[in-house]
């Protein structure tokens, strides 16, 4: 299955509610001639994360089956896409190999992580993503790997030597990679 980094489907969700929030991530790092994304939507908060276990629990038995679970792996992991643009260079790319893990229980956090890799050759150096009007706030964090992020358009790098950058609604962010490390 292929996803397009440029999804723009159905709806966001509200970044925030009473007792509870959205929190969603975009991890990046060059490594072996890909740029490897991780994205993470982490949901908390007795109000929200309720309401999302009690509209998947189609059989209101407490519990999530495998049907259900797919079902909400789906509806987060469109809420956890929409709206971001990941291109390299000047070009729009697809995220290959995308694999999704949802984690949900009812009285804890509800997360779901979506993998996806895209080529990224020694001559390429420019990462650019952006985000459409009304899509959540996106934290943004290039990990050190095979190639060093030598600067940015905004942000800072962490005492870990990760940068981090926060985005939000129709937003853009510039990420330049150095040559590979030996």
């Amino acid at each position: 299955m292929c996803w397009v980094a440029a999804l723009v489907l159905a709806g966001p969700g509200s970044a925030s509610a009473h007792k509870g929030k959205a929190e969603r991530s975009l991890n990046l790092e060059v490594a072996d001639g890909q740029l490897v994304a991780l994205v993470h939507l982490r949901v908390t908060g007795d109000d929200k994360r309720r309401a999302l276990f009690v509209l998947a629990d189609h059989d209101h038995n407490g519990r999530l089956d495998a049907h259900e679970q797919t079902g909400l792996q789906t509806q987060l992991v469109t809420r956890a896409l929409f709206g971001i643009r990941l291109l390299v260079e000047s070009s729009t790319v697809t995220l290959e190999g995308v694999q999704a893990r949802l984690q949900a229980s009812a009285d804890g956090p509800i997360e779901v992580m979506v993998h996806g890799t895209t080529r990224f050759s020694p001559e390429d150096d420019t990462v650019r993503i952006t985000t459409i009007a009304g899509a959540e706030r996106l934290a943004v964090r290039a990990v050190p790997g095979k190639r060093r992020l030598i600067s940015a358009s905004r942000g800072r790098p962490s005492r870990r030597g990760i940068y981090e950058a926060e985005m939000g609604s129709k937003d853009a962010l510039s990420l330049v990679f150095g040559p590979a490390s030996p």
